[in-house]
């Protein structure tokens, strides 16, 4: 495996997608599973947390919000991505909601299998606040269907990966409900594709 201290160098880090993107469809996957939805249909505003080096940035015309913690990844999407309605930034969800930023979709990829439960209910209730229509995530899972999904599983970065009905309680404590949730292969991993939003409140 990369160390860690590698991954957090973005040319590596962007060497290692690109290459991914070719031998598996890494990117053009999600993508293609959110196109046949109709989600992306109108280019909707995207807030994308844990944006990396902008891999997303194209996947709407419309305006676009990368955020994410890491400074060296925040530069590297900043100076590659030229479209005057995509932003990086290298801040927190929170702090979007203190400025009232809103959008169409919140996007998360690979994501909340990095943070513990508490933290992961939440992000997700802070995303969908940010959301006006849908909290898009994509996640490993533990359940992988080969040996080589659950050799790479087990030897993840992210400490909390988890199995399908627990990431789907998660959303439910977060007031989320979950539209659609399907498993798609990436590779030799299984990941699981959610589309979620607000629950709307039972009529009195």
């Amino acid at each position: 495996m990369i160390p860690s201290r590698l991954l957090d160098q973005s040319f590596v880090w962007f060497s290692l997608r690109y290459g991914l993107e070719l031998a598996i469809g890494l990117y053009g996957k999600r993508v293609a599973w959110l196109r046949q939805r109709g989600v992306l249909e109108g280019n909707p505003s995207v807030i994308d947390l844990g944006c990396g080096i902008g891999q997303y940035a194209g996947i709407t015309e419309g305006r676009y919000l990368g955020i994410d913690l890491n400074r060296r990844y925040i530069d590297h999407a900043s100076r590659g991505n030229r479209r005057p309605n995509a932003t990086f930034r290298c801040v927190d969800a929170a702090a979007l909601l203190d400025e009232r930023t809103r959008c169409d979709l919140a996007l998360m990829v690979d994501f909340v299998h990095h943070i513990p439960d508490e933290l992961a209910v939440n992000l997700l209730r802070t995303m969908a606040l940010l959301a006006d229509r849908f909290v898009v995530n994509f996640e490993p899972v533990t359940e992988q269907v080969n040996r080589v999904g659950r050799w790479l599983i087990g030897h993840d970065r992210g400490e909390f990966i988890r199995p399908r009905d627990r990431l789907r309680e998660l959303y439910h404590e977060a007031g989320l409900e979950v539209v659609e949730s399907q498993g798609i292969q990436i590779g030799p991993i299984t990941t699981l594709a959610t589309l979620a939003r607000r629950k709307v409140p039972a009529p009195q």
